[in-house]
């Protein structure tokens, strides 16, 4: 969390894989690698760390190994993966109500007061009104690939 704190994401990454190799499982990990993704601008590296985060899913650890990642609830401690997921869908277009909406109409009733998540929530669904209305042409549909091991 520090290296991520002071813009230190290449240090972070390291420290996050090394710890999904004890903890493969972890979803908390896999959304914090999700935020340093994204924050670097990797869009195609943060949107399955994230969706695995919040979903759960199969994570594959090697061509042996496959483990069950348990999604994680909606809560002060998993918020910023939600709405950063939310942020995602609505620039990939991904606008029917139960993509961006949802998921950020989710947090935003979670967290009605907190200036972030009312910011993200009104930015992605600016976003999503104008993709739908044909005004901006959102980023091509990404082709869902494996999370990349450790």
């Amino acid at each position: 969390r520090t290296y991520f704190q002071i813009d230190q994401f290449g240090t972070a990454i390291q420290y996050l894989d090394q710890a999904l190799a004890l903890r493969p499982d972890d979803s908390d990990i896999h959304g914090r690698k999700g935020l340093i993704f994204f924050k670097r601008k990797n869009y195609e590296g943060a949107l399955p760390e994230l969706e695995l985060a919040i979903n759960g899913g199969p994570y594959k650890v090697s061509e042996e190994k496959i483990v069950q990642v348990q999604g994680m609830p909606l809560s002060r401690s998993s918020m910023e993966y939600y709405y950063t997921l939310g942020n995602l869908y609505a620039y990939y277009g991904q606008c029917t109500p139960d993509k961006a909406p949802a998921l950020l109409s989710q947090v935003l009733a979670a967290f009605p007061d907190d200036p972030t998540v009312i910011g993200s929530y009104e930015t992605s669904m600016e976003t999503c009104r104008s993709v739908i209305a044909g005004t901006l042409t959102p980023q091509p549909a990404l082709t869902p690939t494996p999370t990349p091991k450790p």
